[in-house]
């Protein structure tokens, strides 16, 4: 049984975005998730939150040995006990009924046991069952999840005086390390694929491990593609004794952030496909499971423990998240495009938001703007690739390469760079000239190579809210943003008591101005769009015809159920969307193919 307060969890948004929210939400029994990446920006909140909360701060420099990891593990430290002062004065005011009190309370769902019993404390007359009743709300009042985020891709290796140290010092080992170490109960997540030394690192720290009463300190939450990636990445963690206690769904291209296409999935086939081998998930693991902990630790387990099982990724109305939720009997789902209208909790300046709130849904796209080489979402007027050419025969382009948390190119370098920094850029064009490319043709190659953005700096001062940044480290304005289409669908700021309204049906407030799909027919749209630039990026024909054989297999799954799968249109509107979907499929399947 879910001891969560909510139905609903914030995921990781960028980098700056998100990176001090449990302090905003966690005392509400919100869980979100912050980004590890940036190590200087999470000493900069660290330290403003240790002087607004009255504690110490003693500075972690650079100089410091294994610097990033003392950085994140103080920091956690630091949100563990903010967020548990939070909680314990919520727990000591619930008889004053003081705003957060009254806060903490109108944001559950309406069906929550806990807010019934809060209202039945209010109006209740005798003061022992008064009591009773407030032992029972003190004792079952929860703070959100603090879980932490590892993108599995970023795992750069590090220098010290040009000679390479050992891999524990990678950015990804040693943001593994600082949360390991860090106090209390949490959660980290892994995202983008397997790491296979990451999680092999996880053997080093017990408090992965369960512990005698089979209790796990800190939990490992897997974000999938599809049941075979969850399978094939947990397995190998079983076998070192490691359990996978979430296995978080994402829809590959309805996303915020980095998109993962997963060759033309459908997020409905895949859920569906979770849903029905659960138990054959656990049989699987189990044995291995128990087997490595009485081996490595001498640990008897005798019952599994709890799984649980969320989704996130163009989710914009209750009835979506309501259906999920009931359909494919998730634990939670996540909001994260809508969280970006939530300056109240969410860090964006105002610049930013007002493009979001303007934004239309053709504006939203996906891009090659990352220097991972992985699409990634954001806004079509921040890439003009003709503008961005222009600066170019001036000579201002490319970054100056601050920070490089995202260098991974060794094409022209023995150690790795970015591709948005000037140093690649300049190799690179360098090289396309003495392959023989002039005129036109040189100039086509060179354009994509422009828009990469400085993700490292644009997506953590995107005006963190005390420093009020607005310029990166190289004077250039900060320019990313990294919402999904789902951003189309909202054009105004929300509270925090709004978007939880929204989020449980007490309110809408989408934009009704333009109809919206369903979350699963928005998902093939993106999905054919991403088709048509394959083709036009010459995509190999093994690749084309996997893709599309996946997407009819898509259409078929959701035709066959959609008296059950019409979310927010009628069954007979949902057919008509799937059979113009199938048509341009095979329309395009017939000319390439």
């Amino acid at each position: 049984m879910s001891t969560l307060a909510h139905s609903f969890h914030v995921p990781v948004l960028g980098i700056g975005f998100s990176v001090d929210m449990p302090f905003k939400t966690a005392q509400y029994g919100i869980s979100s998730v912050i980004s590890l990446v940036n190590d200087n920006l999470v000493e900069k909140m660290r330290e403003y939150y240790s002087k607004i909360s009255g504690q110490t701060y003693i500075p972690i420099s650079k100089a410091v040995e294994d610097h990033r990891a003392l950085r994140i593990t103080e920091y956690l430290n630091l949100m563990q006990n903010v967020v548990g002062k939070q909680i314990e004065d919520l727990r000591n005011s619930i008889s004053v009924n003081t705003h957060e009190v009254k806060k903490y309370f109108s944001l559950l769902p309406d069906g929550s046991i806990l807010k019934k019993r809060f209202l039945d404390f209010c109006s209740e007359k005798s003061d022992s069952v008064k009591k009773d009743i407030l032992d029972f709300i003190k004792s079952s009042i929860v703070a959100g999840e603090i879980c932490v985020n590892i993108m599995t891709k970023v795992d750069r290796d590090n220098y010290k005086d040009g000679v390479k140290l050992d891999k524990e010092y990678s950015d990804a080992l040693a943001a593994l390390r600082g949360f390991a170490n860090s106090r209390g109960k949490a959660a980290i997540v892994f995202s983008a694929g397997f790491n296979r030394r990451l999680y092999s690192y996880l053997e080093n720290f017990d408090c992965f491990y369960p512990k005698e009463d089979g209790s796990l300190e800190k939990k490992i939450i897997l974000k999938i593609s599809d049941y075979r990636s969850a399978l094939t990445q947990a397995k190998f963690l079983a076998s070192k004794g490691i359990w996978i206690s979430e296995y978080r769904v994402e829809s590959g291209l309805n996303c915020s952030g980095h998109a993962f296409p997963i060759e033309g999935k459908s997020a409905g086939m895949i859920l569906e496909e979770l849903k029905n081998n659960r138990q054959e998930l656990i049989d699987t693991l189990f044995p291995v499971y128990k087997e490595a902990v009485k081996t490595k630790k001498g640990i008897e387990i005798h019952t599994p423990h709890e799984i649980k099982y969320t989704y996130q990724g163009g989710v914009a109305t209750a009835e979506e998240h309501a259906f999920l939720m009931k359909y494919y009997t998730l634990d939670s789902i996540g909001w994260g495009a809508a969280f970006m209208f939530v300056p109240e909790v969410t860090n964006i300046y105002e610049k930013t938001l007002t493009k979001l709130i303007n934004a239309r849904y053709e504006d939203l796209y996906i891009s090659g703007a990352s220097p991972l080489g992985v699409p990634f979402n954001t806004l079509r007027e921040n890439i003009n690739e003709e503008k961005m050419y222009e600066r170019y025969k001036n000579g201002d382009y490319g970054y100056n390469c601050v920070l490089g948390y995202l260098s991974s190119n060794k094409e022209f370098t023995e150690k790795p760079i970015c591709t948005a920094s000037k140093q690649y850029m300049d190799l690179k064009i360098e090289s396309l000239k003495n392959e023989g490319l002039t005129g036109v043709e040189l100039e086509n190659a060179i354009k994509p190579l422009l828009i990469k953005y400085c993700l490292c700096a644009d997506l953590s001062k995107t005006e963190v809210t005390p420093y009020k940044v607005e310029k990166n480290d190289d004077g250039r304005d900060v320019k990313s943003v990294c919402s999904g289409k789902t951003a189309a669908f909202f054009n105004k700021k929300m509270s925090l008591e709004e978007i939880a309204d929204h989020i449980y049906g007490r309110n809408d407030h989408l934009d009704h101005s333009t109809k919206r799909p369903s979350l699963f027919i928005t998902e093939l749209n993106i999905t054919v769009d991403y088709l048509k630039k394959m083709i036009n990026e010459k995509a190999s024909s093994k690749e084309v015809t996997a893709y599309i054989s996946n997407i009819m297999e898509g259409i078929q799954y959701y035709t066959e159920r959609t008296n059950e799968l019409a979310i927010g249109m009628t069954p007979d509107e949902m057919k008509s969307e799937l059979l113009r979907i199938q048509s341009e499929v095979t329309a395009i399947q017939t000319s390439v193919l």
